[in-house]
């Protein structure tokens, strides 16, 4: 039985305001800090300073740089599927094809807004190639289960309308779509000086272009295997 990994969340309706502001104000320096410092070179003793709280306050409410980094990766999470939700599923109430010329507007604002959000997902993944217990798995889990994911109602829509293909598994190709629109929003900002010299162009287009794509791969009927 897994024992509980508390997370201090400045939602959290058991704390009072005071611990509100407080845990809010840490989780918002610790998440800027990490996206400049990066996790493996973070201290502690740094976010504490940083924060303005004592490093004993600090670590009451977590017990190790690890553990403050899965606080605010749960925090940046149910921003961005949260927005996500918002974003993709009013949209997709236009269908596929109505989608997809609008698919640059809902990319880039998203970007746009999220940036700094999406950076620090990209620095977590890395640092966490695997988690140090089955705690943090199933915190991660239970945060990501708790946000439909709009692509695979839109694709069971258009398939029901006979415009997508059949042979799709719509749980499969959403979750291949929402993963897809994340990890390349994380390599263009992590890289986007680098690659706008390399390439002469803002990789950020990408972005849109390769929803594009998929929207047309879905769209087409013939059987994929």
């Amino acid at each position: 039985m897994l024992s509980k990994l508390r997370l201090y969340d400045s939602d959290n309706p058991a704390a009072s305001l005071v611990q509100q502001k407080r845990i809010s104000l840490i989780l918002d320096v610790a998440e800027k800090y990490f996206v400049e410092q990066g996790l493996a070179e973070s201290k502690m003793e740094d976010i504490a300073d940083r924060a303005g709280v004592s490093r004993q306050t600090l670590y009451r409410y977590y017990r190790s740089k690890e553990h403050l980094a899965l606080n605010v990766e749960v925090r940046v999470l149910k921003k961005i599927l949260g927005r996500f939700v918002e974003l993709f599923s009013s949209a997709s109430l236009l269908g596929l094809k109505q989608l997809e010329h609008v698919i640059d507007e809902v990319c880039i604002d998203f970007l746009k807004e999220y940036e700094q959000q999406i950076l620090f997902t990209a620095l977590f993944d890395a640092f966490f190639v695997k988690y140090h217990t089955p705690e943090y798995i199933h915190v991660m889990k239970k945060t990501v289960s708790s946000f439909p994911n709009p692509f695979t109602d839109l694709i069971s829509r258009e398939q029901k309308r006979r415009n997508a293909s059949e042979t799709l598994n719509p749980l499969i190709t959403g979750e291949m779509l929402n993963h897809s629109l994340l990890s390349l929003s994380q390599r263009v900002l992590l890289r986007r000086e680098a690659l706008r010299e390399e390439y002469g162009f803002d990789p950020i287009e990408l972005v849109p272009l390769q929803m594009k794509i998929f929207i047309r791969g879905i769209l087409c009927r013939e059987d994929l295997d």
